[in-house]
């Protein structure tokens, strides 16, 4: 009786299987919204990063540099300036990587530089990103080994 049973799931279960899904039409409406609000959603993130990139440009333009805390800012912000001033106030992510090395040859720590780059740097919006660039690579190729 049992074995009847399980042949009878499993008729029944092929059957609805091969019937048409009858949402499909409303599946695909509500897809197509999705994508619209996600390109909605995208197009609002990167406005938003390119004028969080134009304000920190701003801010190293300003020159308020003598109003930073930190020694190492105000060193990031003037090498900055400088950088933007080569290139026609157009940024390039590349300019941290010199930066950073500017800033170590300074004797500034990596915590030092990390926040440096985070807070002023028109490129690294996060703080994981500002880690990464100031990780010494040196010290994790030796600890690989």
């Amino acid at each position: 009786m049992r074995k009847k049973d399980l042949e009878d799931t499993l008729n029944n279960i092929k059957k609805d299987y091969e019937q048409p899904f009858i949402k499909e039409d409303e599946l695909k409406a509500k897809e197509a919204r999705l994508s619209e609000v996600n390109a909605l959603v995208l197009a609002d993130d990167k406005k938003d990063a390119e004028r969080e990139q134009e304000s920190r440009i701003e801010a190293i333009r300003s020159g308020g540099a003598e109003e930073l805390d930190s020694a190492c800012a105000k060193t990031y912000t003037k090498l900055a300036n400088t950088q933007l001033t080569l290139h026609d106030d157009e940024w390039d992510a590349s300019y941290d990587k010199d930066i950073v090395h500017a800033l170590r040859q300074h004797g500034f720590s990596k915590d030092e530089i990390t926040d440096a780059i985070y807070s002023y740097s028109p490129s690294v919006p996060t703080k994981e990103q500002a880690e990464a660039l100031t990780a010494d690579k040196k010290k994790e190729i030796a600890a690989c080994r």
